[in-house]
């Protein structure tokens, strides 16, 4: 995967992760505190400056309940009804890279 394309992917992989963790309300601390990792690591995943180990990937789907493919693809969970909302990779840039930051926490 050329290098810019990686980066983009792990991008919005952290974009999604920290939507789906923002729509059930769990701060960041809690977050990286259920899963054993530093607040610091689980913030450089959800900005994309760092990739995560394939266990944490399979805790952090299992621990949120949604599915690998939204999580790094991007596509929706059609296996599983989800009171969750998600969003268009369009949608997570704009609505979460743009947006000031008292604004990121609200309702979709």
């Amino acid at each position: 995967m050329p290098a810019a394309r990686h980066a983009q992917t792990l991008r919005l992989f952290g974009l999604r992760l920290k939507d789906v963790r923002i729509q059930f309300g769990i701060t960041l601390d809690e977050f990286a505190a259920r899963l054993g990792v530093s607040p610091s690591h689980l913030c450089n995943l959800e900005s994309g400056r760092r990739e995560p180990s394939f266990g944490l990937l399979v805790d952090l789907a299992n621990d949120l309940a949604v599915s690998l493919d939204y999580l790094m693809l991007g596509l929706p969970d059609r296996m599983h009804d989800s009171a969750l909302i998600f969003r268009s990779d369009d949608e997570l840039l704009g609505a979460l890279v743009d947006a000031p930051a008292g604004t990121r926490r609200g309702t979709p």
